[in-house]
């Protein structure tokens, strides 16, 4: 008997399915081909993406050793097409790296638009902006008093815990108040990167020299 009930079953079973079939199957199939597409065109936005991170990456490394091979002019030009064309975050740091070749070549100004306009966009991580900030910060260190004063109050967010540069931005910002004749308040900042146990050890002991230097005066 259980034979039969389950031959009975099964019949049911594929009655039901074959009228399932024809009311939805081929609304199914649809959905399928859907899928099936946007899994396809998934995949080769994925390929697509990855080829062109691959070329970025590697026209990034090239502009690298150009530089080691001491031609910044060919780097420059590498960096420029970089930062114009570049998949990703590699246009951003193509950006930055042409900034610092603007700057070590003499344009001041140049380095510093770029280094302004990556700190000030939003669409790109915190490390890549505050990054970007320390440079601007770095480029216009030679500046007037005046200007040295606008430099502390563009250092000070970028000393606050959890960002990525903070030790270091700490660090430029005791030389800046060194070089606005303010030893006092240098001295506070270095002491306070000594006894920073999670800043790095080489910022840690030039913070030791300086305070050191500081006491002897």
């Amino acid at each position: 008997m259980v034979d039969i009930f389950q031959e009975v079953d099964e019949e049911l079973r594929q009655d039901r399915l074959q009228k399932f079939w024809g009311l939805y199957g081929r609304f199914i199939l649809v959905g399928v081909v859907l899928v099936i597409g946007a899994a396809a065109g998934w995949k080769g936005w994925d390929h697509y993406s990855l080829v062109k991170r691959m070329d970025s990456s590697h026209q990034y490394q090239v502009a690298e050793n150009l530089l080691r091979e001491g031609k910044p002019d060919d780097a420059l030009a590498l960096f420029a097409d970089l930062s114009r064309k570049g998949f990703g975050s590699y246009q951003k740091l193509g950006e930055i790296r042409k900034a610092a070749l603007l700057r070590d070549s003499g344009n001041i100004e140049g380095a510093v638009d770029i280094y302004a306009r990556i700190s000030q966009d939003t669409s790109q991580s915190r490390i890549l902006r505050d990054a970007a900030s320390l440079n601007l910060v770095l480029t216009k260190f030679g500046g007037s008093d005046k200007k040295r004063q606008s430099l502390v109050s563009y250092l000070l967010p970028l000393t606050d815990a959890g960002r990525p540069f903070r030790f270091s931005a700490l660090e430029v910002l005791g030389l800046v108040e060194l070089k606005r004749g303010d030893k006092k308040s240098a001295e506070s900042i270095f002491k306070k990167l000594v006894d920073a146990s999670e800043a790095p050890e080489s910022i840690r002991a030039r913070a030791a020299r300086l305070v050191t230097i500081l006491n002897s005066q």
